[in-house]
């Protein structure tokens, strides 16, 4: 991935991807509104500067809106980390927000429990849905290993594409 384009189209197809694999899991509505670049201008530097901290960023940061059940979330991932890391990011990102929203139902739901699955992962790349009390377990596969790819926004499912 060269272009920040193209790095954007990735991380909308992964925030798609978890956008999605959420609502069937939940029963609950999940989609990407948007996906842009985020540029917090000069905030980040001048509060690393007060604090004695390094003020340059290696790496290019996006938001991304999602709505769930109609309520706006937003969250800051970093665009360079590969399509399996954005996916594993953006998901807990949106489960922790979303639990948020939904309250006291469980999000997702962990089949046969009374608590919300958590996001899983293997050594070999891959990124799942898992229950807390079985974490080497996939429920359901959120990316299989040597199975990530994107799309750009213009290919998304018209359910999840963001304006």
């Amino acid at each position: 991935m060269s272009s920040f384009d193209d790095l954007l189209a990735q991380v909308g197809s992964a925030a798609a991807r978890v956008a999605a694999s959420l609502s069937r899991l939940s029963g609950v509505g999940v989609r990407v509104t948007a996906v842009r670049p985020h540029d917090d201008g000069d905030l980040r530097a001048q509060g690393a500067s007060l604090l004695g901290m390094p003020s340059e960023r290696d790496y290019l940061e996006a938001a991304v809106d999602f709505s769930i059940r109609g309520e706006d979330v937003r969250v800051f991932v970093n665009a360079q980390q590969g399509f399996v890391g954005l996916a594993g990011q953006l998901a807990h990102a949106v489960v922790d927000s979303g639990q948020e929203i939904m309250g006291s139902t469980p999000f997702p739901p962990c089949p046969g429990h009374a608590h919300p699955m958590t996001v899983g992962a293997t050594s070999a790349g891959s990124v799942f849905w898992c229950c807390p009390g079985a974490p080497d377990t996939a429920t359901a596969v959120l990316v299989e290993s040597g199975r990530a790819g994107h799309r750009r926004s213009s290919e998304w499912p018209s359910d999840t594409a963001g304006s």
